[in-house]
Formats: C-alpha cells, sequence, structure tokens
C-alpha cells in the first residue's frame, strides 16, 4: 500500500465531516460536508410533520456547534441551511428563529464557548425570506378592524424590533393591504420607503 497526498495545503485537509486547519499551532474545525448541493431536510409541502421537521433542523445545531471553533463557521452553516434549503422548502422564518431559540436556552453550555447573546445568534445565523408568512397571516386577521391604523402601527414596529427587515416587512404589507394605503405608512419602514418589488 502506499499514502498519497490528496489536501493541496500543507495546513489544512478535511477528515470525515471536519475541514481542519492549522493556524499559529492552534487547530481549528469547521464543517466539511460534499453534501450541500443536496437536498437533505424534510420538504414541508409533504406528508413529514412539521415537530419532526424542525426537529431535524434543531439536530443539526448541535452537529454545528461541536464542529466548528469559530462562530463565524457556525453562522455561515446556519445561513446556508436557511437560506439555500429550509426557506425553499416550505420552513417559517419565524418559526426556524422560534426553534432555535429553544436550542440556545435548552442547550447553552454547548455554544457558550462563542460568547454571542440569543439575539445576535438570530441575527447573524437565519436568513431573511423574501416575504414573512407570519406577517401576511396576522395583517389579515386585522384587515378590518376599526382602528387598523393605530394595530397596523404597533404591529410594523413590534417586528422591527425583533430584527424584521423593513424592506421585506413593507413588500409583504403590499401582498396583503392596498400599496397606497402601504406608502401613507411609509415612515414606519424608515430607508424601505423606496421599495417597489
Amino acid at each position: 500500500m502506499s499514502l498519497k497526498k490528496t489536501n493541496e495545503s500543507d495546513f489544512s485537509a478535511p477528515f470525515l465531516d471536519l475541514d481542519l486547519s492549522l493556524n499559529s499551532w492552534i487547530i481549528a474545525s469547521k464543517i466539511y460536508d460534499k453534501r450541500d448541493a443536496i437536498v437533505n431536510y424534510p420538504h414541508l409541502d409533504g406528508d413529514s410533520p412539521c415537530a419532526t421537521s424542525y426537529g431535524v433542523y434543531i439536530s443539526q445545531h448541535f452537529r454545528f456547534a461541536r464542529a466548528c471553533s469559530s462562530v463565524e463557521d457556525f453562522h455561515i452553516r446556519k445561513r446556508t441551511t436557511t437560506e439555500k434549503k429550509l426557506l425553499k422548502q416550505g420552513y417559517r422564518f419565524n418559526k426556524l428563529r422560534k426553534t432555535f431559540s429553544k436550542f440556545y436556552y435548552r442547550k447553552f453550555p454547548l455554544i457558550s464557548k462563542y460568547k454571542c447573546n440569543w439575539k445576535y445568534f438570530l441575527r447573524q445565523g437565519i436568513s431573511h425570506p423574501v416575504f414573512y408568512s407570519d406577517v401576511i397571516h396576522k395583517l389579515r386577521k386585522m384587515l378590518r378592524h376599526v382602528h387598523f391604523e393605530h394595530i397596523f402601527n404597533k404591529r410594523i414596529e413590534s417586528f422591527i424590533k425583533k430584527d424584521y427587515d423593513p424592506v421585506i416587512l413593507q413588500r409583504t404589507s403590499r401582498l396583503v393591504i392596498d400599496p397606497s394605503t402601504v406608502n401613507s405608512h411609509a415612515f414606519l419602514f424608515g430607508c424601505a420607503v423606496t421599495d417597489r418589488v
């Protein structure tokens, strides 16, 4: 038998599902997965139970947290998972946030090494969709309310405080409410007033 060198660098190499690198004599690790282009999560348009599907999302965070030395690599894996896979397969942005929050508070010792708070993890690690399905649901419920304007203002302010993107909030509002009405509340969205998508 003869050994052949397959790694290009003398300071980094993939091993099983890890990408190992040596920097200043410190070994750092992150996820190495050839299957990134493969759809390997349940699709929510099928018959898969929602609770089980979001449970798979949590189980992946165990894997990411154990394998990634740096918080940046942890966030990259999370964003790749949400943007390129889950949001395109019927997973809801607000449900992903809630699911990650459960993981954060229940398994904090596992990710305490990153020294980041809950809000930072949500902001950096979960990609935003084209529109927010939970916002559509709540706007439809208040559409014919007598005090619609007041409730609408409060709802939008509440979503922005939760780090929902103002541009996407404005776009989402136009899917439910007359665009001219949304434009009359442009002050709520700040820099999002020119978005016409």
